[in-house]
């Protein structure tokens, strides 16, 4: 679900952005904004830190070029969530 939603929301985010010629600074907090309102249905906590996660996946996606660090990050941020999960 989650690469579902950065394949469909998050990454078409930034190519809109490149299409309408503005700048990355306002791409990663528009794409944050948005990856938060995703989440929000989960909780206001969650969309809280989905909107941190999504300045910081946005802005490893900024600097490196790349959406595979930001990727690796939100499965790291996911991780303790879904290991709570299995106990």
């Amino acid at each position: 679900m989650a690469l579902v939603l950065l394949l469909t929301v998050y990454v078409p985010t930034f190519a809109l952005v490149a299409a309408l010629h503005l700048s990355m600074t306002h791409a990663v907090p528009g794409a944050a904004i948005l990856f938060a309102l995703v989440h929000f249905a989960v909780g206001p906590w969650t969309a809280a830190a989905a909107l941190v996660l999504g300045v910081l996946a946005g802005e490893l996606r900024r600097r490196s070029g790349s959406v595979i660090p930001a990727v690796l990050v939100h499965v790291i941020f996911n991780l303790p969530g879904l290991l709570m999960a299995m106990r």
